[in-house]
């Protein structure tokens, strides 16, 4: 017998991984799953999960023997050379590396979360192997005690994996920011449509790999039949989901480009909005009221990397406010705080 812990840190390590598949496939089948009444979204975000079930499986092994390798450089033990093992841990680095890039391929085809951290635990174990080998060949030319060092290394790939996997998971869970080549891919389709002339509110839902659903406001004139723009975004929303393979919901937002009231009003406005950083863009600008007591409504977009807490947005919208009442003390604001939800 050998009692190497680095060759058990790698043996747990492996029978982590046999886990670790038995819930990928399990992920996989739940994730196939149709929607139903319960999640008519779908089970896609199964995959998110267990990835990140598997992240703190590795985690926890990477953790215990990041103990057990302190204590055994605390109280070294001398290993024999056992050439049959060194063989048997060579061949385990090829198939390892083997899986790696099986499951590299696969990802590239579905975009599949848990197939991503299978493949980065996969070559993980690749250096953790590589490690745990010199641990039984070194010592032939050494007295040092250094299976409880290797062994360290090895807990720390371990746990640096795990750790890897948890930030590549917990960041589709939480939403993140949609691929720029996507957004630019929808806004460049639904412009080139016309009689539309603007998009704002692009904002696109993630509910697993492949199960994405994108909803958008779509600038079309005042003048136009409501039968006439309906027809047009029907058949953007179409080519959308045809082109992209997601799910498009499009919502039309009446604008009056000849209005010569309103073309002034959203002058003024970029000349007020020019002394607020954070915001990036107005939309929706509308003007109603008649004589001096008229009503201003419009949304403000704050960059997506603004951090404006609910008081901060408040008091922006108010100095927004007074710099137009400087203009003009008769006029009410209604002023809505967006968010920039994707980057170009």
């Amino acid at each position: 017998a050998i009692d190497s812990l680095a060759v058990i840190a790698d043996g747990v390590n492996n029978l982590s991984d046999s886990f670790s598949s038995l819930i990928t496939l399990f992920s996989f089948e739940w994730a196939g799953r149709p929607a139903d009444r319960e999640h008519p979204f779908g089970h896609g975000r199964v995959e998110y999960i267990a990835a990140l079930t598997l992240a703190f499986m590795v985690s926890a092994v990477g953790l215990q023997f990041v103990k057990s390798s302190v204590l055994r450089i605390l109280n070294p033990v001398r290993l024999p050379f056992v050439p049959w093992a060194l063989a048997l841990m060579l061949g385990s680095m090829f198939i390892k590396a083997g899986l790696g890039v099986y499951y590299k391929v696969m990802d590239s085809h579905v975009q599949s979360g848990t197939l991503k951290a299978a493949a980065l635990d996969s070559f993980s174990d690749v250096a953790v192997t590589g490690c745990v080998a010199l641990s039984l060949l070194l010592p032939r030319f050494t007295s040092l005690p250094l299976d409880g060092y290797i062994g360290l290394a090895v807990a720390l790939l371990i746990l640096y994996s795990g750790i890897q996997i948890i930030q590549g998971t917990l960041t589709p869970l939480l939403g993140a920011t949609p691929d720029p080549r996507l957004v630019r891919g929808i806004r460049g389709t639904i412009l080139a449509h016309p009689p539309i002339q603007g998009v704002h509110d692009l904002i696109v839902h993630s509910y697993g790999p492949g199960n994405r659903f994108v909803s958008a406001h779509a600038e079309v004139p005042a003048d136009l039949s409501a039968t006439e723009l309906h027809e047009t975004i029907d058949h953007v929303e179409r080519e959308l989901e045809e082109t992209f393979r997601i799910s498009v919901v499009l919502h039309m937002d009446p604008v009056n480009p000849d209005s010569a009231e309103l073309n002034a009003a959203r002058e003024e406005l970029v000349g007020i909005l020019h002394g607020f950083p954070a915001v990036v863009s107005m939309h929706d600008l509308r003007v109603v009221g008649r004589g001096d007591h008229k009503k201003v409504l419009f949304d403000v977009v704050l960059a997506g990397s603004s951090r404006l807490s609910g008081a901060a947005r408040e008091k922006l919208t108010q100095d927004i406010d007074r710099e137009m009442k400087k203009r003009h003390p008769y006029y009410t604001t209604m002023i809505t705080v967006d968010r920039e939800m994707t980057e170009e």
